[in-house]
């Protein structure tokens, strides 16, 4: 539990292991990411949202990442996971029939990670740069927003990215995220962004 190794020009961040956390790691061998499987637009999903913003700071059940997401969608009035499968700690939560790529992330939507590394590398005018690697093991966020270029804003629980270094934050709160890999110029910087492991993004659909 702890930083991976500091190397000269990276900035990192203290952080900690656990089902649900973010982890400081290192490069990893790439595997699949989601794809679009042609969801429509959900009705749901501001229902969904609306209830996740309102307990930002709020210990949400116990405080896993996994109850976030489900019981915002309970109480939109939406199927979760356990109406499409088995849920035991380590499953990989479906959490709707319909699923979309994180390009077509909407608000209200929730995504499921599984060995998720995204590292960006930012290089700077000046010939100086840093590179910050977020890992999501096992992990379950409830998207707010979309900006279209690459970037999603999500609330989660169980995370120490905007928390106290070290510790997982057991309580809800907003984060960004990088969604879409590639490189791309940001200002006077250069920013690649790489990411592997999965990121699959769920469209709530009505409880059946």
């Amino acid at each position: 539990m702890g930083n991976g190794n500091h190397k000269p020009g990276q900035t990192q961040l203290a952080q900690s292991q656990n089902r649900g956390t973010l982890t400081q790691t290192q490069s990893h061998p790439p595997v699949t990411t989601g794809s679009s499987t042609g969801a429509t637009t959900s009705p749901i999903g501001p229902r969904v949202l609306q209830y996740a913003q309102q307990r930002i700071g709020q210990k949400v059940g116990d405080g896993e990442c996994f109850a976030l997401a489900d019981e915002a969608l309970r109480n939109a009035g939406a199927a979760s996971a356990a109406d499409f499968g088995r849920v035991t700690p380590t499953a990989d939560y479906k959490w709707s029939s319909q699923q979309v790529g994180p390009a077509d992330a909407r608000p209200g939507d929730v995504i499921q990670f599984r060995n998720s590394h995204i590292t960006v590398k930012t290089e700077h005018a000046d010939g100086s740069w840093e590179e910050n690697t977020e890992e999501r093991p096992h992990h379950t966020a409830v998207v707010v927003s979309n900006n279209g270029s690459g970037n999603l804003t999500v609330l989660e629980q169980n995370v120490t990215i905007g928390g106290t270094p070290g510790q997982a934050q057991k309580s809800v709160r907003q984060n960004q995220i990088s969604a879409t890999a590639g490189t791309r110029t940001v200002g006077t910087n250069k920013v690649t962004v790489t990411i592997t492991g999965t990121m699959v993004v769920y469209r709530p659909v009505a409880h059946p």
